[in-house]
């Protein structure tokens, strides 16, 4: 992973550096394994590595707390910290709980759980009450560790990567094809 934080670091310095300067240090493991064991799953190790080198981005108090520099993930969603997975998590597991139990979806996506909300949904990026999770739980023909989208506004949430270095290679392939133009007045990546 640090090889893949590197070449998204060197697109950040030569194109965004307020953006680069806005990327929180690394999670400690002891942080780590506290987030783990209050969410009760161990993360995938690409995760893992990932909060080591940089635990989410930091907040900028001049504006109202959104990402130093912007939103680093195109389509406007702020790689979270571990505090904010938690929050996020916690967010979702309570809309979850508010359904009285009832937590199945009449449609579902292939290899995802046709769920409202799983707790094996761990957040790592969010955007308005909507969030990008590994799924540490899959269906059928899903893998542990992939990437899904859950958007309140769609019929379910659904895989967009096999797993977190693929979704994350991804973006670096994308920012250094000039593929997420910078939308200086949204302050994010779009497409």
């Amino acid at each position: 992973m640090d090889d893949v934080w590197i070449r998204i670091e060197r697109f950040l310095a030569a194109n965004q550096p307020l953006m680069l300067e806005g990327l929180a240090s690394g999670a400690t493991e002891e942080e780590i394994a506290t987030f783990e064991s209050t969410v009760g799953y161990r993360l995938p190790e690409d995760v893992r590595v990932s909060l080591k080198r940089h635990n989410g981005q930091m907040a900028d108090p001049q504006r109202s707390g959104e990402p130093i520099g912007g939103l680093l993930i195109p389509f406007g969603w702020e790689l979270l910290s571990l505090k904010w997975m938690l929050v996020e998590w916690r967010e979702h597991r309570s809309i979850s709980e508010d359904f009285g139990g009832d937590n199945d979806i009449e449609t579902g996506n292939p290899g995802v759980k046709p769920y409202v909300f799983h707790p094996a949904w761990i957040p790592i990026a969010a955007e308005g009450g909507n969030s990008l999770c590994v799924d540490l739980d899959p269906d059928i023909g899903g893998t542990i560790g992939q990437i899904i989208e859950f958007n309140h506004e769609q019929e379910g949430p659904k895989r967009i990567a096999d797993d977190y270095r693929s979704w994350f290679e991804s973006l670096a392939d994308g920012f250094e094809a000039g593929k997420f133009p910078f939308n200086e007045r949204l302050r994010l990546f779009e497409v």
